[in-house]
């Protein structure tokens, strides 16, 4: 089991902590010699780091983090025996100078920002704390997050809607942009502070209301939801997200969100469990958030394995995989294929549950494109461990037809894939066409498919 969380720290700085006798306002200038950083407010960031060890998530999203070398100096000062290896943060454009980061036990093998999107006239930057999209490697298997912390709500609801409206909008379209030619198949996370609850007049719609997502805190009974305590307005509510991915949500149907107020405020009064040691009324405390957890297992089958080429991981594009299923031809009942398999839809031959298909079943054309988007997924994966060399996509969508139909084995061993990791990737168009025989006959559907592959390919 994997644990995922997110967590807003309020305020993770450091500050300039001057050698003793020197007096920088009496100076031109100093020098970075003659000075040290230390956290700010070290009594409330021992809390935090407390929170953090009860929390014992494996991958930790976290908001309001001053820059890299402050998350470097937290993690070795409190939390050097808690495995987090490799963390991530880009500056970003906040006037407070607070930004997204991640913290993970396992390596993280691709990082893209999106801090320089800007809005629609080019006026102004879209994410003032990015969108920070990371890729982690789990024992070999990628897990995509992309971690948030959209405009707060200081100075009304309503004021700030607009711009909190424009990040969400542009978060949705980054899935789509991902994962929609798939239909969002795949292990990917949204989650961090939202700076926004659920319900009427919300800013979030276009993610909580996404087909492709499920906010899990959602599992929980409605009062037992909340992650931040306003005092002005004495107000309970849910601005800490996680939002996996719909296959993530199926393979994972029993999961329940944890979340930690162990270190809240004593201000916090409905939250009435155990406090982390000297949290106070006020201050100090670990965070004006709780913390959130979820405890899952990834989805190997429709997840992407590590690319071999080191580089961020392919799937297959909706053009890709209409020609797949033309390819492959729709049935709506069970028949026996060329070596006898019953087969059906797009030709899947086993269910989700791994039972074979029975002549005599029926299937709906909704259902054969989601076991199709299933079937895939170990041709997308031996492609991208086995190809070294980089791909377009329409190379990698001739490539998924061809080894679908071939089969793993095949493909390693196979001359086409030997030319494309070498020095003669140029010959490996011509290498299509050498897969056209059924038996010891040439097929003419398994030329004219070779025919479509290599055209694509070349494309």
């Amino acid at each position: 089991m994997l644990r995922i969380g997110t967590l807003n720290v309020e305020n993770l700085f450091a500050r300039y902590n001057f050698r003793k006798a020197l007096k920088p306002t009496d100076e031109d200038g100093f020098s970075v010699n003659e000075i040290a950083f230390d956290l700010y407010k070290e009594e409330s960031r021992k809390i935090t780091a407390a929170l953090v060890k009860l929390m014992d998530a494996d991958i930790l999203a976290l908001q309001e983090v001053e820059n890299l070398h402050v998350l470097d100096r937290f993690n070795s000062k409190y939390l050097s025996r808690q495995g987090y290896k490799y963390r991530v943060l880009i500056d970003a454009f906040d006037r407070r100078k607070i930004d997204v980061a991640l913290m993970s036990r396992y390596p993280i093998v691709h990082v893209r920002s999106y801090r320089h999107d800007r809005t629609e006239n080019k006026r102004a930057w879209i994410f003032s704390r990015d969108c920070l999209e990371v890729d982690v490697d789990v024992d070999g298997v990628i897990l995509r997050l992309y971690v948030n912390h959209f405009k707060s709500m200081i100075g009304g609801r309503g004021r700030t809607k607009a711009k909190r409206v424009r990040q969400v909008n542009r978060v949705a379209q980054i899935i789509d942009e991902a994962w929609a030619d798939n239909d969002y198949a795949g292990n990917f996370i949204v989650l961090g502070d939202f700076n926004d609850y659920p319900g009427e007049g919300s800013a979030l719609t276009a993610l909580l209301e996404h087909s492709g997502l499920e906010n899990v805190i959602n599992r929980l009974p409605e009062d037992e939801r909340w992650t931040h305590y306003w005092a002005g307005g004495d107000e309970y509510s849910q601005l800490d997200y996680i939002l996996i991915s719909k296959f993530l949500a199926r393979k994972n149907t029993k999961l329940k969100p944890e979340i930690f107020r162990q270190g809240l405020p004593l201000r916090a009064e409905l939250y009435n469990g155990k406090r982390i040691k000297d949290v106070s009324e006020n201050h100090p405390k670990a965070s004006d958030h709780a913390g959130v957890v979820v405890e899952l297992i990834l989805d190997s089958d429709n997840g992407l394995l590590r690319s071999a080429r080191n580089d961020q991981v392919m799937a297959l594009s909706k053009k890709g995989r209409d020609l797949l299923k033309d390819f492959e031809g729709y049935k709506t009942t069970a028949y026996l294929d060329q070596a006898g398999v019953a087969t059906i839809g797009y030709g899947t031959t086993k269910y989700e549950d791994g039972n074979p298909v029975k002549i005599g079943d029926k299937i709906t054309k909704k259902k054969a494109e989601e076991l199709l988007i299933k079937d895939i997924s170990w041709a997308q994966n031996a492609i991208n461990q086995l190809v070294k060399k980089p791909l377009s996509q329409n190379q990698f969508d001739a490539l998924v037809s061809f080894v679908f139909n071939i089969g793993e084995t095949q493909f390693k061993s196979s001359s086409l894939l030997k030319k494309l990791n070498s020095n003669k990737a140029h010959k490996v168009e011509d290498e299509f066409l050498r897969w056209v025989y059924a038996g010891n006959k040439i097929s003419q559907g398994l030329k004219n498919r070779r025919i479509k592959e290599r055209a694509l390919f070349i494309s």
